[in-house]
């Protein structure tokens, strides 16, 4: 699954995992704030990567207005992402929607609790799970089995899509290296052709130049024959081969 990249890497709130005194459990995910009291409402929320929405709704008190996505394209199979505490009537997809990284899905808000300031919720499950479910009771043992720290989920995945780049990269290197080698035969082929063409040319050319010359001898000697003959030995030679042979 890719990741955005946009959101920032502070909170004002509670941290993956840290006991949570609003909700008396293991906080399951991340509170994302970007600046001070409510500098952060109404700023936009985004998909953490390409999914499809399986529920939009409300919990009051709780999660508030809040989106829940389902991804399959990551290195752990799929998984769940969401975002609570959404601004009120801002969540701009319905479910089954299809959304990639970077879509917006809704606005920084603080619904779901009295006396809370604007920040984003966001969790991600290994799994589908009621999309209220919270849990309240559970041992921090059991949370971590149920959710992933979105710092190292994202971490983890941009590397391992890192590594699979890297594996692509090398089966077209390795596929390139197998084409540069055909295109040399390929080439050998053809040149080795034009020699072969080149060199029956020359022979041809050589066997014309040799007939030309005998052509030329041969009319030489007809012209040195016929200039030791008188004009009347000529007419003779000609009557006798042609008229002669005519009237017989």
């Amino acid at each position: 699954m890719e990741y955005t990249g946009i959101y920032s890497t502070k909170w004002a709130g509670y941290s993956f995992l840290q006991w949570s005194r609003h909700t008396d459990t293991w906080h399951e995910g991340i509170d994302y704030n970007f600046g001070a009291g409510s500098q952060d409402l109404g700023k936009s929320v985004w998909a953490c990567g390409p999914g499809r929405v399986v529920f939009v709704g409300k919990q009051y008190p709780g999660f508030g207005e809040y989106v829940i996505i389902r991804h399959t394209r990551t290195s752990r199979g799929t998984v769940f992402s969401h975002y609570a505490h959404l601004n009120t009537d801002s969540v701009t997809v319905l479910q089954n929607d299809t959304v990639e990284a970077g879509d917006v899905v809704g606005s920084c808000g603080k619904t779901g609790w009295l006396n809370m300031s604007p920040h984003l919720h966001f969790s991600i499950r290994n799994k589908y799970m009621v999309p209220g479910f919270h849990p309240k009771g559970m041992s921090k043992s059991s949370v971590a089995k149920l959710y992933y720290d979105p710092f190292k989920f994202f971490d983890e995945e941009n590397e391992h899509d890192k590594m699979e780049y890297m594996e692509e990269l090398d089966q077209l290197k390795a596929e390139n290296r197998a084409l540069d080698k055909e295109l040399k035969k390929l080439r050998e082929e053809i040149d080795r052709i034009n020699r072969d063409n080149a060199a029956k040319v020359g022979d041809l050319g050589q066997e014309l130049a040799e007939k030309n010359k005998i052509i030329h001898d041969l009319k030489i000697q007809s012209e040195q024959k016929c200039g030791h003959l008188t004009l009347s030995e000529i007419v003779k030679l000609v009557f006798n081969k042609y008229v002669k042979r005519t009237i017989s």
